[in-house]
């Protein structure tokens, strides 16, 4: 803060600051510290110095520059500022557990000063940044009820905006995990249900197998065979008419020619030939069946 008293180039310097002419302002400041007429204003140069690196983003030098105005400086009039200054140096540096231990050591012991706002602010700003949106949303709303003219409050408020949609989005998410957990235990029971169906079916087969492998089986294998036999002799009969309908031509219109060419005794074998087929389809399905139902 300027005083009547203040030299030219801490003055210079100031203005430079204020207009963002950082390298002009630290000439200025540097120059105070070179000049033995100025000792008693070196606290202002490096409280100025520090916050000029902090604007040009160089936070080490600030760092340094503060920390050594803090030390050295205990009667300096800048010194809660400077105090201030190092809390929200160290939340910019990312450093929000000091950051925030910092500030509220100079909200104690400076509890009527100017900047109590702020650091009410960058504590709640170091408490966003590490995800403790309850703790955050406490001090953005203090601000908001305490410090309703501080240069602050649009970010305060801002900020207890964005924290209720953090809210939102934590929900969401929380949804979507579920989701997610109830959609790959899903997946997880199907494989499950897919190995037991599989196992269930390798194990019926094999007891299908056993209780094929004795007089059952010899007894569809013979049946069996019988079919076959009997298919071939229909096919043999099917042809034998094929060739006696290009022989002699077709016959006149409503005439059973089928019948005509076929005998009764071939007649009777492909009847017999059908119940055969029937009669072994019917004794494996109730073989089969007999075999499911033992099974379960």
């Amino acid at each position: 803060m300027l005083e009547a008293e203040i030299p030219a180039a801490i003055e210079h310097g100031i203005r430079s600051y204020q207009n963002g002419k950082f390298a002009e302002a630290l000439r200025s400041f540097r120059s105070v510290l070179t000049d033995t007429r100025l000792e008693d204003h070196q606290d202002d140069a490096y409280f100025w110095m520090g916050k000029t690196y902090i604007a040009m983003g160089e936070y080490e030098e600030a760092a340094s520059n503060i920390e050594y105005f803090l030390s050295s400086f205990q009667d300096s009039p800048l010194k809660a500022e400077g105090l201030y200054q190092k809390g929200r140096l160290l939340y910019l540096q990312r450093d929000f557990d000091p950051a925030i231990q910092v500030l509220y050591s100079f909200i104690k012991q400076y509890p009527e000063d100017l900047y109590v706002a702020n650091a009410y602010f960058w504590i709640g700003e170091s408490l966003y940044s590490i995800g403790h949106f309850d703790e955050a949303e406490e001090v953005f709303r203090y601000i908001d009820e305490e410090y309703p003219s501080s240069y602050k409050i649009e970010a305060a408020r801002f900020r207890l905006q964005l924290i209720q949609f953090k809210y939102r989005e934590n929900e969401l998410v929380k949804l979507l995990k579920i989701s997610h957990e109830e959609y790959l235990k899903a997946v997880e029971e199907f494989i499950q249900r897919e190995k037991a169906y599989e196992q269930a079916l390798s194990e019926y087969q094999k007891r299908l197998a056993v209780v094929l492998s004795d007089d059952l089986q010899e007894e569809l294998d013979r049946l069996n065979a019988r079919v076959k036999e009997q298919e071939i002799k229909i096919s043999q009969l099917e042809d034998q008419n094929r060739q006696l309908r290009s022989q002699t031509g077709s016959e006149a219109p409503g005439q059973d020619t089928t019948a005509s060419r076929v005998s009764p005794t071939d007649t009777d074998v492909i009847r017999e030939l059908l119940n055969m087929k029937a009669e072994a389809l019917e004794l494996k399905e109730y073989y089969l069946g007999l075999i499911e139902r033992s099974g379960q």
